[in-house]
């Protein structure tokens, strides 16, 4: 096969390629997680295949195909990092721009596989154009019209880039996300990845990232997910909010406030999952560091500080802490009166059992 590979010949690089593809494609007879990728990266053909995009058009398509799946394999070792160091991911990144649905999904699918296990590949993605090229295949016309799997895969690969990159890098994808978070989706996966594309963007906590998010219109579909059925979209739309609370600015605060963000965290925690109920409680803890409105309203929502108190006294242990700190920030900056109401609510038998432990 690697003879083939390198003839001068078209037809001998054809056959080659398609000996590949057939290899790789052998799922029933290895297992998808068993297929020889790592043989194939290790005879040095990946370089050759990335030189074939360039060749005629069905040797083209083929090459294309045995390429990504071997990114398929990425996560054997060292497969991602070869498939970058060939060349591959500004092909990739060029091809996402075509308008073949097929062979977009096969890229798209491709890179966040690449990216998953070689996260440095990151910054080549975004010079060559990922972002950009995703966030145009979403816009588009209308995402709802669009193949399911199309949209799933782009959202997952998009969710992937937003981590860790400067805002002005990021901002294009914002609104996208905002309006995948109303994407008809049975599954949720469109909406977990929506969610945590904007967990990224908002993570480092900056007011000016938060904004970004809320002039987007995003924030009445992230309170309202906070109810979704599903707890991955649950957690990270919770993550999504609390950065956002989480910023110097109490007129974010007031936004979540308004769209009436204290009733999903009443509800979230009554939760059986004890980690979407420590993210309820640090949410509220948060609209609790704004002003003295803020801490007011917290503390006038019927049932929500008595049932934080009772947390505090019998949740798990990162709850209790979690409920601790909501304490200590209303005493540090609340009035006096609403100091007193927790008191009045049994915060001191609840925070001196903690001490015990």
């Amino acid at each position: 096969i690697v003879d083939g590979l390198n003839s001068t010949d078209l037809h001998a690089r054809l056959k080659a390629t398609q000996h590949l593809r057939a290899m790789l494609s052998s799922v029933r007879v290895f297992g998808f997680l068993n297929r020889p990728v790592r043989l194939v990266v290790d005879a040095g053909v990946v370089p050759r295949l990335v030189e074939f995009q360039q060749d005629d058009t069905d040797l083209q398509k083929e090459a294309l195909w045995v390429l990504t799946q071997i990114a398929l394999g990425s996560a054997q070792p060292g497969v991602a990092d070869a498939v970058v160091e060939a060349g591959a991911v500004p092909m990739f990144c060029r091809l996402m721009g075509t308008g073949d649905e097929r062979r977009v999904g096969q890229v798209t699918w491709a890179l966040w596989l690449v990216l998953k296990y070689s996260p440095k590949s990151r910054d080549l993605m975004l010079d060559h154009g990922a972002m950009e090229a995703i966030v145009q295949q979403l816009r588009e016309g209308s995402a709802q019209s669009k193949k399911r799997d199309l949209v799933y895969g782009a959202v997952r690969l998009l969710s992937q880039l937003c981590a860790e990159i400067e805002l002005e890098q990021v901002r294009p994808a914002v609104s996208v996300l905002a309006k995948l978070l109303s994407f008809r989706d049975d599954n949720c996966q469109v909406h977990y990845f929506a969610c945590l594309g904007l967990a990224h963007v908002s993570h480092l906590g900056s007011i000016e990232r938060a904004q970004t998010i809320i002039d987007a219109g995003a924030c009445p579909r992230l309170v309202e997910l906070l109810g979704h059925p599903s707890l991955e979209v649950v957690s990270c739309a919770l993550f999504a909010v609390g950065n956002i609370c989480s910023t110097d600015d109490d007129n974010h605060v007031q936004t979540m406030i308004d769209l009436s963000v204290l009733a999903r965290l009443y509800a979230l925690l009554y939760h059986e999952d004890f980690g979407a109920q420590r993210e309820a409680v640090w949410i509220t803890g948060n609209c609790c560091a704004g002003n003295m409105e803020q801490i007011q309203a917290v503390l006038d929502f019927a049932g929500l500080v008595p049932r934080v108190v009772e947390l505090l006294g019998s949740g798990s242990l990162e709850v209790r802490a979690e409920a601790s700190w909501l304490m200590v920030t209303i005493s540090r900056g609340g009035l006096p009166e609403q100091v007193d109401a927790l008191v009045q609510h049994g915060c001191i038998p609840a925070l001196c059992e903690l001490l015990k432990v």
